[in-house]
């Protein structure tokens, strides 16, 4: 085995981990409507089931992430290897804030509030998009760091570690030096100094990534437990009502 194979190899089980990740979420999802609906939501239950299918939207999403992140490694390119991971942490973000506009809105009973700020997180856009039913988007899209700023609550370092990728990604050129140098051909495991450095991007890269997977199976979680109640009461409001 060559010295970089056996440096990368101590890393096996968190990345089988990370593999293996599959949120069941079976148990709620059952309880989702079937769409198109065959009743009239009310405000709050329309804002729970919009926010509901976002949440799942970010699970199969990040299940992409993960995959390309996994596929990257395999491949040895390092160099990029911190773009899934920084847009798994800003997911996290954007379902954390989906679940913030829910808690929220149970709260203080603004249901006007959460439906404007859910109709920024699904509808808006900072470039050309159009919806689905023709027109272009108007509306301005939630701002990543807000998303970020959305973690403070429970975890701290979000806008650290957030920083942390984000130097990763760009075209930074120490930062990504350090990165190119881990992968064959070109590697440089023999030198201790950067062996350090090496270990403590990778270190905090694949902290990154973890706590962004179990963050985003938590709040998604959250979501639809927080939903469902509401979703439950239209449901049976209409039956009752012969809708």
């Amino acid at each position: 085995m060559e010295r970089w194979e056996k440096e990368l190899s101590r890393y096996s089980e968190r990345l089988a981990k990370i593999e293996n990740w599959s949120p069941d979420l079976s148990a709620f999802v059952v309880k989702l409507p079937e769409i198109p609906l065959r009743y009239i939501p009310s405000p709050k239950g329309l804002v729970a089931l919009n926010l509901s299918l976002y949440a799942l939207a970010c699970i199969r999403v990040a299940n992409q992430s993960r995959a390309a992140f996994l596929k990257l490694w395999e491949k040895n390119l390092f160099a990029v290897i911190a773009l899934p991971a920084r847009f798994l942490f800003e997911l996290w973000g954007s379902s954390h804030y989906a679940l913030k506009i829910l808690l929220q809105m149970h709260e203080s009973g603004d249901v006007n509030k959460a439906m404007d700020r859910s109709k920024r997180l699904l509808l808006g856009a900072r470039s050309e998009v159009f919806l689905p039913w023709g027109p272009p988007v108007d509306i301005k899209s939630v701002h990543v760091m807000d998303f970020v700023r959305s973690l403070t609550d429970t975890y701290p370092q979000a806008e650290n570690t957030y920083d942390f990728l984000c130097e990763s990604c760009h075209p930074s050129y120490l930062r990504l030096t350090s990165w190119s140098l881990m992968s064959p051909p070109v590697h440089n495991w023999t030198n201790e100094r950067f062996r350090e450095e090496a270990h403590t991007l990778i270190e905090h890269t694949l902290q990154a990534v973890e706590q962004a997977l179990e963050g985003i199976y938590s709040d998604v979680t959250d979501i639809l437990k927080a939903s469902l109640p509401y979703i439950e009461a239209d449901k049976s409001r209409n039956t009752a009502s012969g809708h």
